[in-house]
């Protein structure tokens, strides 16, 4: 039904322009109208393109403004802390754990030996996050390691989605029920976590 539907209205654009082309009397007309038939269903597409390739320089990627000490506590909220602290070696994380969300911590002494327990309150300085934001028509996801005190991004890995222009995405998704279909994206690397390499790159002597 939605492949029929978009014959048809396929065809009655097709219609519309043949009739305008036939009513312009001069080849300077029939060029605008010909420009104008073109950019309709195209000229956000051109535009968005443009603008994901500056977002892709400007925001996408991996970026560290400021290198974390690796003996600062990092808490990571709701997402579970222990593969990271086993696999990266770091010396205290702290996370919310089950419906109570308790709040645990794993910890290293100097000598290596690894101390868990529940505690009351935080005490790591920075924080892990993980945000998506989807501003028509991108669709942002960072995760950001950051200062819990000042605030301020110590590090940040972003991700840029483009699902395409009103034609592509309102028009033909919506026809096809299929919803928005990623055009292009920038930022996180196929083969690997996010996370991971956040961590990796945003914290000393890793």
């Amino acid at each position: 039904m939605a492949g029929i539907l978009l014959l048809i209205i396929f065809s009655a654009y097709l219609m519309l322009a043949f009739w305008l082309m036939d009513k312009a009397k001069t080849f300077r007309k029939k060029g605008l109208i010909l420009i104008l038939l073109i950019l309709i269903p195209t000229a956000d597409e051109i535009y968005y393109s443009y603008k994901l390739s500056n977002l892709c320089q400007s925001e996408a990627g991996l970026r560290v403004n400021t290198p974390i000490p690796h003996t600062a506590g990092i808490y990571f909220g709701h997402w579970s802390a222990e593969l990271y602290f086993k696999k990266l070696n770091l010396n205290l994380v702290e996370w919310n754990v089950g419906r109570k969300q308790e709040l645990n911590r794993l910890s290293r002494d100097s000598s290596g030996e690894i101390k868990r327990e529940q505690i009351k309150d935080i005490t790591s300085q920075y924080l892990y996050s993980y945000n998506r934001e989807m501003l028509y028509p991108f669709l942002y996801t960072a995760v950001r390691l950051t200062n819990i005190e000042s605030k301020a991004v110590a590090s940040e890995f972003k991700n840029v989605v483009y699902y395409g222009g009103w034609f592509r995405q309102k028009l033909l998704g919506s026809l096809a029920d299929s919803g928005p279909t990623m055009v292009k994206d920038c930022g996180f690397d196929k083969n690997s976590t996010p996370t991971l390499e956040l961590l990796k790159n945003g914290i000393k002597s890793i």
